[in-house]
């Protein structure tokens, strides 16, 4: 019951990152956020903010992935990940297939 609060309660009140608005095309939304967490921390928007962040969206984006091959304990983790999904998914189809 308790928990069916405090997610009702985080949900209302937690918005999503400015970040995570613009490399969902939400651009609107996050230009509305960053005004005002600028205006909470007593700061001035600059004007041409949204639009060096719509420039950098898609490079931002290939980025991610590419981040993945960089660091060597990210492309281990990763590998590791698939692995494992891997084996479990063929111990859950064989145990499957056996009935």
């Amino acid at each position: 019951m308790f928990a069916g609060l405090d997610f009702n309660f985080n949900y209302s009140t937690l918005k999503e990152t400015p970040h995570y608005l613009i490399t969902h095309s939400r651009h609107e939304e996050a230009e509305k956020l960053l005004k005002s967490i600028a205006k909470m921390n007593g700061r001035k928007l600059p004007d041409d903010v949204m639009e060096s962040l719509k420039e950098d969206e898609e490079e931002a984006l290939t980025e991610k992935v590419k981040d993945i091959f960089k660091a060597p304990i990210l492309l281990k983790r990763t590998a590791i990940f698939i692995y494992l999904w891997y084996g479990i998914f063929e111990d859950v189809y064989s145990m499957d297939s056996h009935r």
